[in-house]
Order: C-alpha cells, then sequence, then structure tokens
C-alpha cells in the first residue's frame, strides 16, 4: 500500500509540472506586443537624461597559444546636447578599483541621440 501513494505521489508530481500553458491567441499577442514595446522604449533616453548604458558584456577566451583574453564591451546612448564631448564608463574593476574607459562615437541613434562605443 506504501509503494502505491508513494506511486501516485510522483506521477501527479510529474504530471502537474506541465510546460504547456494553454493560453488564448489575443492573450498571447497582447503578451508578445506589450514584451516588445517594453523592449523598445527601455533603450531610449528619456527626455530628462543625458546619459544611458545601451548594453555591456565581456568575453574571455583562450588563445591558441596559452594567453588569456578578456574583452569589455561598452556602448552608450548619448543625448546630443553639443559637438565637442567626452563621454567616459566609470567600471569597478574585480580587485574594487574604479577606473575610467573612453568611449568614441560610433553612429546616430533614434531621437536626437548618439551611440558611443569602449574601442
Amino acid at each position: 500500500m506504501k509503494q502505491f501513494l508513494t506511486v501516485i505521489v510522483v506521477l501527479t508530481t510529474l504530471l502537474s509540472c506541465r510546460k504547456d500553458l494553454p493560453v488564448a491567441e489575443n492573450e498571447a499577442t497582447s503578451i508578445n506586443e506589450k514584451l516588445t514595446a517594453k523592449k523598445n522604449t527601455a533603450s531610449r533616453l528619456a527626455s530628462h537624461e543625458k546619459v544611458k548604458l545601451y548594453k555591456a558584456w565581456s568575453s574571455n577566451a583562450w588563445v591558441y597559444h596559452g594567453a588569456y583574453i578578456t574583452k569589455r564591451y561598452f556602448y552608450a546612448e548619448v543625448a546630443n546636447i553639443a559637438y565637442g564631448k567626452k563621454v567616459f564608463v566609470h567600471h569597478k574593476m574585480l580587485d574594487g578599483s574604479w577606473q575610467n574607459f573612453a568611449l568614441q562615437y560610433d553612429k546616430t541613434s533614434e531621437n536626437n541621440a548618439e551611440i558611443w562605443k569602449l574601442t
């Protein structure tokens, strides 16, 4: 009897963990539209912002001769408020110290903004 109850509990647990939940077609569309709208507005500067981190990541790799390479990538969206400007990323290093990295102009973005990148 104890084994039978154990089997029933295990089967109930496995069958209750379904990944494909039924969603109505209009609900799925509205959820996708909300996510797309949120993604598109998240990367744009608000009217009161001057600089916003656009995206950042790092890559680590071993080169064939045994050297280890770490590359950091930073992209910032900057309001086009003046011609002569300098843009820096103030980044915390692994040892706890802070370092400034100068960014260079990359391209023009939407709504009077520019994309700057670390090269």
